[in-house]
């Protein structure tokens, strides 16, 4: 039997849940493993086959057991880009998602860096692209490690000036009180928010701004009646060892392939986590990261799973997720994207780029 097939055999049917799931949170309550079977179903079988799929994209026996596990929102997104394909509309250009605290991203090295190894690239290659900036105009601060600061450090011009470096058309918003307040207020109200204390935790908020920022593409879609048809994630404090040329060629075709050319897959590097600080994603692929907050604050996900110690649980037995020790393991699975994306059935990689968090001149 091959390992396709004894995954296959792991296929559960999902039959109503017994018990409320909206209140089933105990890891071990028989209630929230019921409701949580098909989450812990698809992260683990993606997981298990993530390194299958990065071996052999085009086998169709992948491409089927791809299709089979992908959550309801991936595959419709999927869908419409195979229709969009076979009508001749093929998906084209490339939404920047730069999102994060600003930091050392104003300073001239650091910005030039950005243009020279990322969108000098992109314009170079004539490949359309726009920019779609969610930001907190601060200097310095790991909010989601408990940090403070709150402090505005600088005013919009600057922003913009360094946005100017770049070149090309961009959309910014900046991520202050009122947004921190709204994203606070929108998970409270919609997820089981840390259980009976009902508290927001900061990771989370730091996702909702890719949320903000993928909202942001979606209405530039709408008004222009297209599709993007590869996102990249990146900050603007972090800076490039050499050019991102190459990979962002070899990303935007295979995105612009027919659907069914090769299992997709979205890669990371540079930061916590198998590297959240540069994600790059297929258009359809994208709109996996928005639900990642919604993951950390034990919200359904295209599932009836509100338990993150279950699905976190699920992700720590993923074999050969990280390299090293298990307290890397630990890490990966914390840091919530790669488990989220996994529970929707998007495998994840390595982008396989280097590069630093800017607060020291290279």
């Amino acid at each position: 039997m091959t390992r396709v097939e004894e995954l296959q055999e792991m296929d559960m049917d999902i039959k109503e849940v017994p018990g409320n799931c909206s209140t089933a949170t105990s890891r071990k309550s028989p209630t929230t493993q019921a409701c949580c079977k098909e989450a812990v179903e698809r992260l683990s079988v993606t997981g298990q086959m993530r390194q299958e799929y990065l071996r052999h994209q085009r086998l169709t026996s992948h491409l089927e057991q791809w299709w089979r596990h992908l959550s309801p929102t991936i595959r419709r997104s999927f869908e419409a880009r195979q229709a969009d394909w076979a009508a001749g509309r093929q998906w084209s250009g490339v939404a920047v998602l730069l999102t994060g605290q600003v930091r050392d991203g104003t300073k001239q090295y650091v910005a030039q860096n950005i243009r020279r190894n990322v969108f000098k690239e992109l314009a170079g290659a004539s490949t359309m692209y726009h920019i779609f900036a969610v930001l907190e105009y601060t200097r310095f601060g790991f909010s989601w490690r408990g940090s403070k600061n709150e402090t505005r450090d600088f005013e919009d011009k600057d922003v913009r000036q360094m946005l100017e470096v770049y070149g090309g058309n961009y959309t910014l918003v900046e991520w202050g009180a009122a947004e921190k307040a709204a994203a606070y207020r929108d998970l409270r109200a919609k997820c089981l928010v840390n259980h009976k204390l009902r508290r927001v935790y900061a990771l989370p908020l730091q996702y909702m701004k890719i949320k903000a920022a993928l909202q942001l593409m979606r209405a530039y879609e709408d008004e222009f009646d297209m599709h993007f048809a590869l996102v990249v994630r990146i900050r603007p404090d972090v800076t490039y060892a050499s050019s991102l040329g190459r990979l962002l060629k070899s990303r935007l075709d295979a995105a612009r392939a027919p659907v069914n050319a090769s299992v997709p897959n979205i890669c990371g590097s540079i930061g916590g986590g198998l590297g959240d600080a540069f994600l790059l994603a297929d258009r359809a692929s994208a709109d996996a990261l928005g639900q990642v907050a919604a993951f950390v604050q034990s919200c359904p996900v295209d599932d009836h799973c509100q338990s993150w110690a279950v699905t976190k649980e699920a992700c720590l037995k993923v074999p050969n997720l990280a390299s090293g020790s298990a307290g890397m393991q630990d890490e990966v699975c914390t840091h919530a994207w790669v488990p989220s994306l996994l529970r929707q059935g998007v495998p994840t990689t390595n982008c396989g780029i280097s590069g630093m968090l800017g607060s020291g001149k290279p």
